[in-house]
């Protein structure tokens, strides 16, 4: 594809949520040596309770080091190679750490918070609990903590999408996959290459205090008319929008490679080829960490 993609959208390292991160993990390691210690030590129920700990720490290790920037560090082994009617291209699925990592926090806050409560009535409260709260007071925070976490988690179990995008030298096809409850609703979109006028990066901004966050978007502008019914939020009749920070692949390198399909018929053969999946390899993190540098740099400069 020759020159690297642009940084339309800067990946920026942020070191308040990298020391945050740090904090995580020493207080991970912490529960993890009080867990062995406590199962040394014959006391399985209170193992659990800082097991849970434990299993709560590493998932806001893992949100918190996402947040400071480490993402899309590399290719994503989930990028592959597929074959349909179609004809042979590659597919970029969306990722599973965001909702994997929250899952796994409100499991481990609401192992955590029942093994309190429980070690609290058996008179064993100072395990768990911190001091002065081996109360009837705290004994109550914790079983609405119990409750409130694993309905949380239980949502977003049983209330997932995952949405798989599918290149081919014809065109681009979506596919959705929506689980609500016991039902699963699936659709497939495709638009073929001659359909697709632009290639279009927008973002949606959510302000939050001072500081806002942005999530980056594809919008496939298209000529073709898709029914209401297969649309999602943010999205028209003629304008697809692909949620680029939700898949695995790096969001500046997909638009990248969507823009040059659209603007290179004669090339777009190469993502059939045995090693398309290479042509979303991200540039080095340290690269784009340097790009969100000199943008930042910029903006300030005037």
């Amino acid at each position: 594809m020759g020159k690297p993609p642009a940084t339309v959208w800067p990946q920026s390292l942020r070191v308040a949520w990298l020391a945050l991160a740090a904090l995580m993990f020493m207080l991970a390691v912490v529960s993890g040596f009080s867990t062995i210690t406590d199962i040394r030590d014959e006391e399985p129920g209170i193992a659990v309770g800082t097991a849970g700990g434990f299993i709560l720490f590493v998932g806001l290790l893992l949100s918190t080091i996402m947040l400071s920037g480490f993402r899309w560090i590399g290719l994503s082994r989930r990028i592959s190679r597929c074959g349909s009617e179609y004809g042979e291209g590659i597919q970029i699925p969306t990722g599973r750490a965001g909702v994997l990592s929250l899952s796994v926090m409100f499991v481990g806050c609401s192992a955590y918070a029942l093994v309190a409560v429980i070690a609290s009535y058996s008179g064993l409260g100072n395990k768990l609990l911190p001091a002065g709260r081996d109360t009837e007071t705290g004994r109550t925070y914790m079983a609405v903590l119990f409750v409130g976490a694993l309905v949380i988690a239980t949502v977003l179990l049983m209330f997932r999408s995952s949405t798989t995008l599918r290149i081919y030298p014809g065109g681009v096809e979506r596919f959705t996959r929506k689980r609500m409850l016991f039902s699963v609703r699936r659709s497939e979109i495709f638009l073929p290459w001659d359909n697709i006028q632009n290639v279009v990066a927008d973002e949606i901004v959510i302000a939050n205090g001072q500081s806002a966050v942005r999530h980056p978007i594809i919008k496939l502008q298209n000529s073709s008319n898709v029914p209401d019914r297969m649309l999602l939020k943010f999205e028209s009749t003629h304008e697809l929008a692909l949620m680029a920070k939700l898949f695995v692949a790096e969001p500046n390198t997909l638009l990248s490679l969507l823009r040059f399909l659209k603007d290179s018929p004669d090339q777009r053969d190469i993502v059939a080829r045995p090693d398309a999946r290479e042509l979303l390899t991200p540039p080095p993190l340290r690269e784009r960490f340097r790009a969100a540098r000199q943008a930042k740099k910029a903006v300030s400069d005037g």
